[in-house]
């Protein structure tokens, strides 16, 4: 601010310009030079102007270049049109319910302190009258502390540019119309700031002069644009509209929006938040929420809600440059209500705080959010190139209806899915499409180990035919929705299908292949054929009363029958040369006692190998005899080909050798003899001792075995002295 030492100086300089005849009379005979030459009063007064009278049509006019203009009030009592306008020393027209026009320039130029805290701008007035327009002017320049006001819904129009310069303002409740073609039609290095009131301010581009509302400003956010003010009795907020095409350049200083207050930016070609530039959301009152309006919004800088426990709402679509920042305080809730592109960005949620994307989204980018808050994906999404969301929490179904089409690699890492449905947290109720080139495929890596997020929504899989293409990785998913497989598709994670879950395939070629681990359990349904493959890299483990209708098994790796014994029925049934069929024996019934994997529709086709391994499957660990044979196999319609191999089993130092034996529909494990590798070491210690005899000993006369042994050194099948013959004769041979 000047102070009013400098004032006066300015002063004394035009009043030594007067005198010396500097300011001669235009050319034109009927063009002057007016001065206002009094305090208070009325334009009309011919006697408040030095000299000849009110101004004229063609008459350039000063106020404030007089010795008594000074901080004081000219009152437009008439219509007036005048040439120029120079309003200095902090005068101040007000046009009441009357009309100004200047053909030319005007500048609103100092303010004046006068004591007490007390200053007056340089300015212009503007009330509302019954013209369509209340103040027009060529141009208008504000400047040195200078101010425009418009009030009571008034009217102004400048038809050249019009320039805010620092340190100077416009507060304003109407309308600014810019009629200015080509070149910048508004310039603000000072502050805008909306009126308190119901309708606001509005400013119009009519002509193509673009809105530069950061003017030179190079160092990022200062004073800016100010749309905070309120009523205290909470009856009338401030609200800006700007109408136009586009800005001149991103917006690299403050756009401060206060609670309950709106910023509307109608531009036809959007705008752009400069990687300098800041949009502030801020609120005093829990109801009162600060609002984001108009067209799209490029966003290099940052965006924050710095009110704790508040909500702000921005109403128009985003796209999130990778530069995007965007930082909620605590408890805080940002809604995005329209449609987002996500192209890059960052930021951080502080506790409690939430991030609601609640329009559809699109997806090529990476977004990183740290803190503790949560990013809500309510709307739609598509995924069309690479992107990685980190987040704390990331839900991702909204309110449980949310669509995400994935035609490239989405990453989630985050603690959770979905930390609402508690106490089962980690719930997924939306759809996922994924489909396109071998890029496209959603990850989710919980953070914490072991976690496992369950899919209860739709899963739709698609790949073309051949080789298998990789659409799901990351931690365990539970499926306990709809599957529906098209082409042949590969689980990286590792997956269970769940009592309930429906997978359908859609063609009796479909295939969805694990590479991990994988469980599939009685109950879950399966529908149109396809086949069920383990990879070469995988396990599938098939709970006990399975039946998998009308869908095959292809076992390229480990395959095993429930947690302990069992049976599975399969459609139909292939195991390639990296295969390997782990069957448990507890006994001599099926299902019950050992498993046995029925292939109900097709032959089976064997090759690769069987692991056999002896448990307890109730009544204690089984030990079988020479010559027992278990059906392991049975095809109804017969087999094609055989297993290569079956291996010993081990237990205890005991090595069970098999065979299999195949007739029509069955494939029988039969035992072809029992060795020891070293019986006198009867408790498996590694050592020959007293206590492996003491352990006999005890065994032999019915009191407790070392696990996995029995007294049955001969394998005859019965316990006698001749077993402990043979144990005497091990124990003094040793190993």
């Amino acid at each position: 601010m000047p102070s009013p030492t400098i004032a006066r100086v300015t002063k004394a300089a035009l009043l030594a310009a007067i005198a010396g005849g500097a300011f001669s009379a235009a050319p034109h005979a009927h063009a002057a030079d007016k001065w206002w030459n009094a305090a208070n009063g009325n334009w009309g007064t011919a006697a408040n102007w030095f000299s000849q009278g009110v101004p004229l049509n063609a008459d350039n006019v000063f106020i404030g270049n007089t010795a008594i203009a000074e901080n004081a009030f000219v009152d437009l009592n008439v219509n007036a049109t005048i040439a120029s306008l120079t309003m200095t020393d902090g005068m101040r027209v007000q046009t009441n319910a009357f009309k100004l026009t200047v053909a030319g320039h005007t500048l609103l130029s100092g303010e004046n302190l006068a004591g007490n805290g007390v200053s007056f701008s340089s300015m212009v007035q503007v009330m509302q009258g019954p013209a369509a327009v209340d103040f027009q002017t060529g141009s208008l320049t504000i400047t040195d502390g200078g101010d425009l006001w418009i009030e009571d819904g008034a009217t102004v129009q400048v038809d050249g540019l019009l320039d805010l310069q620092a340190v100077s303002s416009i507060y304003a409740e109407g309308v600014i119309n810019l009629t200015k073609n080509a070149g910048t039609a508004l310039r603000i290095d000072g502050t805008l700031q909306a009126a308190t009131s119901v309708p606001g301010l509005t400013i119009n581009q009519l002509g193509t002069g673009l809105i530069d509302l950061d003017g030179s400003v190079a160092e990022g956010a200062n004073r800016g644009l100010n749309i905070t003010g309120a009523m205290n009795d909470g009856s009338a907020f401030a609200h800006l509209t700007i109408n136009g095409t586009a800005l001149t350049d991103p917006f690299d200083d403050l756009l401060w929006i206060g609670g309950n207050n709106t910023v509307r930016m109608n531009l036809s070609s959007g705008w752009t938040l400069g990687s300098l530039g800041l949009l502030r959301l801020s609120s005093f009152h829990p109801d009162r929420i600060p609002t984001l309006e108009g067209s799209t919004l490029t966003v290099n800088g940052r965006i924050a809600l710095e009110s704790s426990n508040r909500d702000a709402e921005v109403d128009c679509p985003l796209i999130l440059q990778p530069t995007a920042q965007i930082e909620l305080d605590q408890g805080s809730r940002l809604y995005c209500m329209d449609p987002i592109t996500v192209q890059g960005g960052s930021g951080t949620l502080n506790t409690d705080s939430t991030l609601y994307f609640s329009g559809p989204s699109q997806w090529n980018g990476n977004l990183s959010l740290d803190g503790t808050g949560r990013l809500f994906v309510h709307g739609n999404a598509l995924v069309l190139g690479p992107s990685v969301i980190n987040a704390h929490t990331a839900k991702l179904d909204g309110s449980g209806a949310t669509v995400w089409t994935i035609q490239d690699s989405l990453t989630v890492n985050t603690q959770s899915i979905d930390p609402l449905n508690l106490p089962t947290t980690d719930v997924f109720n939306g759809t996922f499409n994924i489909s396109g080139p071998q890029s496209a495929k959603l990850t989710i890596n919980l953070q914490n180990p072991g976690g496992i997020w369950e899919m209860a929504g739709i899963m739709n899989l698609a790949a073309p035919l051949g080789d298998a293409t990789t659409r799901l990785a990351g931690s365990l998913v539970a499926i306990q929705g709809n599957l529906n497989v098209s082409g042949s598709v590969r689980a990286e994670a590792g997956y269970g299908l769940y009592p309930g879950s429906v997978t359908t395939f859609a063609t009796p070629a479909a295939s969805f292949e694990n590479s991990s681990s994988a469980i599939i359990f009685a109950g879950a349904q399966f529908l149109g054929g396809g086949s069920i493959v383990c990879g070469s890299t995988g396990g599938i483990r098939l709970d006990n009363g399975l039946n998998t209708g009308s869908a095959r098994l292809l076992n390229h790796g480990n395959l095993d029958i429930t947690f302990g014994v069992g049976q599975a029925v399969v459609s139909g049934f292939t195991q390639s040369d990296s295969g390997t069929y782990h069957v448990d024996i507890g006994g001599y019934a099926p299902a019950t006692r050992h498993d046995h994997l029925v292939v109900a529709n097709q032959p089976a086709a064997l090759d690769g190998a069987v692991d056999i391994d002896l448990v307890d499957a109730g009544d204690g660990y089984f030990f079988p005899i020479v010559g027992d044979s278990f059906v392991i196999l049975t095809s109804r319609n017969g087999l094609v080909g055989s297993f290569d191999s079956v291996a010993p089993t081990v237990r205890a130092g005991v090595v069970y050798h098999w065979s299999l034996v195949y007739d029509a529909t069955t494939v029988r494990a039969r035992l072809d003899s029992i060795s020891v590798r070293c019986p006198a070491d009867f408790n498996g210690d590694g050592f020959v001792d007293f206590f492996d005899y003491d352990d006999f000993v005890t065994c032999f006369e019915g009191g407790p075995c070392p696990p996995g042994r029995n007294p049955d050194m001969n394998f005859d099948g019965f316990v006698d002295f001749f077993d402990f013959d043979d144990f005497v004769q091990a124990f003094e041979q040793g190993c």
